[in-house]
């Protein structure tokens, strides 16, 4: 059973993940517009590893708010 700490560590890491996500934008992707208009972006994906473990990582984080706020019965938790 998650707790009301836990959910609130977890909330946090998820806001501070997805925060991390958008500020590294550039880590994950990068522009291949070789040309004008140079304000015409090309977004290409250019490290799909790194950018997926982030992605896992937030989904973790959610899943404890989502046990804490809609928690599985026990009796199905043995099923």
């Amino acid at each position: 059973m998650t707790t009301k700490d836990e959910a609130l560590k977890a909330l946090h890491e998820a806001s501070l993940s997805i925060a991390c996500l958008c500020a590294d934008w550039y880590e994950h992707f990068e522009d291949e517009n070789d040309t004008y208009p140079t304000w015409q972006k090309k977004w290409v994906l250019k490290e799909g590893k790194l950018l997926e473990r982030d992605i896992y990582h937030i989904q973790d984080v959610i899943t404890i708010l989502e046990n804490y706020i809609d928690p599985i019965p026990e009796e199905d938790l043995n099923a």
